[in-house]
């Protein structure tokens, strides 16, 4: 089985295409923000503490331009907002 994603083909063996076609609906791509749930974990801090001091998420120069484009493709969708 053929299937295209972005400009890469790949072939898949026929159990595996049966199993991505099953489940077709987990591979779609998100649209919007998750649902709401009734119960959403929450992270109990502890009164006085302080937070860690961490530096900043590097990454190579060159891949900065394709971060760049998946943030606007992600706002446009509504799968993040703007902070």
């Amino acid at each position: 089985m053929l299937t295209r994603v972005s400009n890469i083909e790949i072939i898949y063996s026929l159990d595996i295409q049966k199993v991505l076609d099953n489940h077709s609906k987990l591979f779609e791509t998100p649209k919007g923000l998750p649902p709401i749930f009734y119960h959403d974990h929450v992270i109990h801090l502890i009164l006085g503490s302080v937070p860690p001091i961490i530096g900043f998420y590097k990454y190579p120069y060159a891949q900065n331009s394709e971060i760049e484009r998946m943030v606007v493709e992600m706002l446009k969708v509504g799968i993040i907002q703007p902070s």
